[in-house]
């Protein structure tokens, strides 16, 4: 990624095209809004697909925490 370019990065969260079962439509995909030229790119995928998780970005890293499983209701961290 560009250092000195603002962008908003997407990372998991619910995937309106995939199908886990009534309400576990949950995505692994990471986004990259890019607000100067308005487009969105495809930057990767996580390990396991999440939704409520938490991202931080801290020291020039960014962290991602907790999360559902797709088949559980139930948080992990």
């Amino acid at each position: 990624m560009c250092k000195d370019r603002e962008t908003v990065l997407v990372f998991g969260g619910i995937d309106p095209h995939n199908d886990y079962g009534v309400g576990r439509n949950t995505g692994k995909n990471i986004f990259r809004y890019v607000p100067d030229e308005n487009i969105w790119e495809f930057v990767g995928e996580l390990p396991v697909p999440r939704h409520h998780h938490c991202v931080q970005f801290f020291k020039a890293r960014i962290y991602l925490v907790g999360k559902c499983h797709i088949y559980s209701n139930y948080l992990n961290t």
